[in-house]
């Protein structure tokens, strides 16, 4: 056998027994006897080096710092342990059975629960795993991963960045948040109160440390909350006003025209959302900056879009509160641009929101 084709082996082995960890105790005849086949793979490794170094990308794995070819193993296996902060792995030969079920145990459990108990070295050291050995990854580093992966993990991150108060952690959260908001729904911010509550600190300090993130996380968030197109329960939307609070009008008028351009399928489900986040009065503000912002187009071609989908939008058979309040302004402010009948509104709901504001 060749080292190529042990280090190839040993992958095959350590993503079988990774699965099988996944699903079965530490305990378990299964798990037991895929140790087994594990270090036997590892003693073909052994024969050629040792100690055994893996690094970790988030899509690839180095054996002893030469990158594999790639291959649905490999990439598997990096997904993994990416996700659980790894950045690599040293296997000494003298490593016994009972050190690398404890190790490959504890890197099988999600990575939730591995961050929230303080990272993967609080399990290995916990065991007195001596002949293995693994380094965490940077904070930023981890951030590099796949918006799906990070989003997994994000709470978790976000309750370590501002529960240390660390600048650096909060700063990389903010430059991968636009990346990484867009994968989360309303009822994430609404059910989870320590998320709430992480995110308002995380909020309060941009606004007093990083002001111009501040102002980019909370457009990113407001983008989010209302591209939600799957919530329906508006009664619940009072925690989420509290954190567009500080959004000027002209940041909103920003976001929305964004969203309206790049959101094809934007529409009065949407609407009704955005409706409810603000105020009469703070409305015929965004009104008025949204008309600017419009004027301020440079391309006709882009003008005359961003115009068809405020007409088509703001357009209702039963016009009053909001879809009134952007139709006369917008047509005072837009020359030309007519609202015809065409959407309804949930105007129970929209009056209500006028009613509380």
């Amino acid at each position: 056998m060749t080292k190529e084709e042990a280090l190839t082996d040993f992958l095959q082995a350590l993503k079988t027994v990774l699965n099988i960890a996944a699903l079965y105790s530490k305990d378990h005849p299964y798990f037991l006897k895929a140790i087994e086949d594990f270090r036997k793979k590892l003693d073909s490794v052994f024969q050629f080096l040792d100690p055994l170094r893996m690094d970790v990308t988030p899509s690839s794995v180095l054996l002893q710092e030469k990158e594999l070819p790639a291959s649905a193993n490999s990439r598997e296996i990096a997904r993994i342990l990416h996700r659980r902060k790894i950045k690599n792995i040293e296997i000494r030969k003298d490593a016994n059975n009972k050190e690398l079920a404890h190790f490959i145990y504890s890197i099988s459990l999600r990575p939730r629960e591995i961050l929230s108990a303080g990272g993967i070295s609080r399990f290995v050291s916990k065991e007195q795993v001596k002949n293995i050995s693994v380094e965490e990854l940077d904070y930023s580093e981890l951030l590099k991963g796949s918006r799906e992966e990070i989003a997994d993990i994000w709470s978790y991150l976000l309750e370590e960045a501002v529960g240390e108060v660390d600048g650096r952690k909060i700063n990389d959260l903010a430059d991968s948040f636009s990346r990484i908001i867009s994968q989360f729904k309303i009822n994430d911010f609404i059910s989870d109160e320590g998320v709430s509550r992480n995110l308002a600190k995380f909020f309060e300090y941009l606004k007093v440390h990083e002001k111009s993130k501040f102002q980019k996380c909370s457009q990113d968030f407001f983008r989010t909350i209302i591209s939600d197109k799957g919530f329906s329960d508006y009664q619940k939307l009072d925690k989420i006003k509290l954190f567009l609070g500080e959004l000027k009008d002209d940041d909103i008028a920003a976001a929305l025209l964004e969203q309206l351009s790049k959101d094809k399928d934007f529409d009065t489900h949407n609407l009704n959302l955005f409706s409810l986040l603000f105020s009469g009065q703070r409305h015929k503000k965004i009104a008025s900056c949204l008309g600017e912002k419009i004027e301020q187009i440079e391309y006709l071609r882009d003008k005359a879009a961003a115009k068809d989908k405020v007409q088509e939008l703001f357009s209702s058979a039963d016009a009053s509160s909001i879809s009134e309040i952007y139709q006369n302004t917008l047509t005072h402010l837009l020359g030309g641009i007519s609202f015809k009948d065409k959407y309804d509104f949930d105007q129970d709901l929209i009056v209500k929101n006028y009613e509380l504001t």
